[in-house]
């Protein structure tokens, strides 16, 4: 069933129920004037967040005895705004799953149960958690060769992202009987047109703005930021002073 079919009989539902069934104890009461919108809103509010972002497989951890897990920086739920086809749907709880790039919503059904689905990649636009903005690269440009969400560091000339990785490791013994997961890495990657440029040392950033190597080794000594061990914080700062020293123009 398309979007607009799902937005439809959802419009149809609330307005059965709003007549028929007690209201959830603190939810509004709409007049019977109400517009459409307002009706959608307020199903969206006591049903659930529309269908259209949730569309995609039941979701359970195949690694489920490992030692760690697969998720951006920790295993809690974080309440996340959505952003997907120019609608925002807030508050609803997710996790990240950085091994395997998938977005995890944690929806209650119709019996009070918690049921875990994974979202359709091509439905996110971006997402929003804490200071975290996460952009899927196809969303901004089909034709960068990567795929993926990646958070935003800074946007000048340039577009700053950092990917982040763990990876599952086969490594059985006593301490780890069903295996473990990496530790968390992030790769600070440089946007310009089609083109993605990883840059997983200091090494390769400097070979990358050649031309003003010397300029940026003094700001990092300066500002004491050693690239590897960098926070998101003194990579932003980088950035933007990369940003205003260089003037590279997008193409």
């Amino acid at each position: 069933m398309d979007r607009c079919c799902c937005g439809f009989w959802k419009i149809v539902l609330s307005l059965i129920l709003s007549c028929y069934l007690p209201r959830p104890s603190g939810a509004q009461n709409f007049p019977d004037t109400a517009c459409k919108e307002e009706l959608l809103k307020y199903t969206e509010q006591v049903y659930g967040p529309d269908d259209f972002i949730i569309m995609g497989r039941a979701y359970k951890n195949r690694n489920a005895g490992a030692n760690g897990h697969p998720y951006f920086i920790d295993d809690e739920w974080n309440k996340a705004v959505i952003y997907s086809y120019g609608k925002q749907y807030r508050g609803i709880s997710i996790r990240y799953n950085i091994e395997t790039d998938e977005i995890i919503f944690r929806i209650i059904d119709t019996q009070g149960r918690p049921d875990f689905v994974s979202s359709e990649y091509a439905t996110i636009d971006s997402f929003a958690f804490d200071d975290h903005l996460f952009i899927n690269l196809q969303k901004i440009n089909s034709s960068i060769a990567y795929k993926g969400y990646y958070e935003k560091v800074f946007k000048g000339d340039l577009l700053y992202v950092l990917k982040h990785k763990k990876q599952f490791v086969k490594n059985y013994n006593t301490i780890n009987p069903y295996g473990f997961y990496s530790r968390q890495l992030s790769t600070l990657c440089i946007i310009q047109g089609d083109d993605l440029v990883v840059c997983p040392n200091r090494k390769s950033l400097l070979r990358y703005f050649s031309d003003n190597e010397k300029e940026i080794r003094s700001f990092m000594k300066q500002q004491h930021i050693h690239f590897r061990k960098a926070e998101k914080d003194d990579l932003m700062k980088l950035c933007r002073y990369i940003d205003k020293l260089t003037g590279i123009k997008d193409e």
